[in-house]
């Protein structure tokens, strides 16, 4: 079941000090192999996918529900699109290595 308007996240507010890391980081990018394709579902400002193109680097781009996310993201020069993810996507079975839904899941449940 989709999530409601009511219980998404679409109205949080990014910053261009959205430079959290949270404690899972170092253990996903540890997960990636270098030069992978990735794609961060729900990826917020794009702190996880900017440190897996510095550290690991990685290809990527993200899909934020927040449009604020979307501008910090893109600010960062990221490949951020606004959208939903819990709809079909329009990604090929192969276009990406991995797909990341970190703290996001519980939003689209």
């Amino acid at each position: 079941m989709a999530s409601s308007p009511q219980n998404d996240n679409r109205s949080y507010r990014y910053s261009h000090a959205s430079t959290e890391s949270r404690a899972e980081f170092d253990s996903i990018i540890e997960m990636v192999e270098p030069n992978s394709r990735v794609i961060d579902l729900g990826c917020g400002s794009g702190v996880l996918l900017r440190r897996l193109i510095e550290e690991r680097k990685a290809s990527g781009k993200g899909i934020e529900l927040s449009p604020s996310g979307v501008q910090v993201a893109r600010s960062w020069g990221l490949d951020v699109v606004e959208g939903r993810i819990d709809e079909r996507l329009s990604i090929d079975d192969d276009q990406f290595d991995y797909a990341i839904c970190n703290v996001t899941l519980q939003m689209v449940l």
